[in-house]
């Protein structure tokens, strides 16, 4: 026999138990709701006729619809975040050997634009000009190696790399002592960049907030000038940097006085108030013709009605992948790469003006090359008004 949450808030909030007095259930130690308003809490009881987890597990997807299919295989098509290995245009003989049909690109560490700046999420369809052209020469050159091969951006969504976080006022999770949340204090950005605010700061988007705005908006710049078919989302729904949320309160959420019963204090699940954008985001890539790989996610009945989504995780199994319509595995990175096929930045310009050249190296491959941006300046003021006037060719 299988227990299990069905509804969005529960499954957020379930607490599973085991031979506690006797008892195995789940429980919520954290609901909460305002006057006068009414939820249902459900959940559902499987009875398997055997002790097999996997007669749970089937049953549950059938009952639950959780049934979707994978007619492509994703996997990495750069070795690591960081330059050269993650500008590598690989050729057909490396994505055939591997049975892959969609390459995953790595987060970008070092970016062009500035490189003691690593980036996560949207950033680079916002912020990062001379980044956002060598990722549109890198998915146009792998595709020109493998037709109708897909090509996908790795997007840590909550994750943004700042200093200005005002800009997203109104968008940031607040912690439980009133700060704003971020991954690390910003020291992998150097100590000119931490002392300038610099951190991987962490947002979360909702209908009618501003990030969620960025967030969507970035779709358009990443598909339609940058070229990527879509987004490896890590952390898709899975409250990266902070579950919960003190800015403001979703009606369900609460640090509860387990003896009395009463509410101690007010929050918000960071992943029940983004669920909504995370679906409109995902509908909208699909809409585009593209693909939505979600690593880490909490499977809410909401979300695993988008059975276009292929689910992930890493180095895991369990629940967390079974009841997904979609199962996948990310595929570990390359061990090595052909060393005739990245990307390399050199500055050299004495001059102060950037410009790019594509030289070829000598090798049988016909997509073997080098991509080299040569500047002198990091400002990116300068290198915003110079890939402005970058052509498509």
């Amino acid at each position: 026999m299988g227990i299990v949450p069905t509804n969005d808030v529960f499954i957020i909030q379930a607490v599973p138990y085991v031979d506690w007095q006797g008892a195995a259930g789940l429980a919520t130690e954290q609901f909460a709701m305002a006057p006068g308003k009414s939820h249902t809490l459900q959940w559902a009881i499987y009875p398997t006729g055997s002790k097999d987890y996997y007669d749970f597990v089937n049953n549950f997807r059938r009952a639950e619809n959780r049934i979707g299919t994978v007619t492509q295989a994703p996997g990495f098509i750069t070795g690591t975040p960081h330059p050269p290995a993650r500008r590598t245009l690989v050729d057909s003989d490396f994505m055939d050997k591997r049975n892959i049909q969609v390459g995953i690109i790595h987060s970008l560490s070092e970016v062009a634009d500035d490189e003691n700046l690593h980036v996560e999420g949207i950033e680079p369809f916002r912020d990062y000009l001379l980044e956002m052209e060598l990722i549109r020469r890198q998915v146009a050159g792998t595709q020109k190696a493998k037709p109708g091969f897909k090509v996908i951006q790795h997007i840590a969504h909550s994750i943004y790399t700042t200093s200005n976080t005002q800009q997203f006022a109104d968008s940031r999770v607040i912690t439980a002592d009133g700060s704003h949340a971020s991954w690390s204090d910003g020291s992998a950005f150097g100590k000119q960049r931490q002392s300038e605010g610099y951190r991987w700061w962490i947002f979360y988007p909702m209908p009618g907030n501003r990030f969620h705005e960025a967030m969507i908006g970035s779709i358009d710049t990443m598909m339609d000038r940058v070229g990527p078919d879509g987004a490896f989302m890590d952390g898709f729904l899975a409250g990266y940097g902070g579950m919960w949320t003190y800015d403001r309160w979703d009606d369900h959420c609460a640090v509860m006085d387990l003896a009395s019963k009463t509410i101690k204090r007010k929050r918000a699940s960071v992943m029940l108030l983004s669920q909504p954008s995370m679906v409109e985001y995902a509908r909208k890539v699909r809409a585009k013709g593209g693909m939505i790989v979600a690593l880490h996610a909490v499977f809410t009945r909401t979300m695993c009605k988008e059975n276009y989504i292929l689910f992930a995780n890493e180095s895991a199994s369990g629940p967390e992948l079974h009841l997904a319509p979609t199962v996948t595995s990310s595929e570990a990175t390359p061990a090595s790469v052909p060393n005739d096929t990245s990307i390399s930045i050199s500055s050299t310009s004495s001059a102060g003006v950037s410009c790019i050249s594509i030289t070829r190296t000598a090798t049988s491959s016909p997509i073997a090359r080098w991509l080299r941006i040569t500047t002198r300046s990091p400002s990116r003021g300068f290198a915003r008004e110079w890939c402005e006037g970058l052509s498509a060719s």
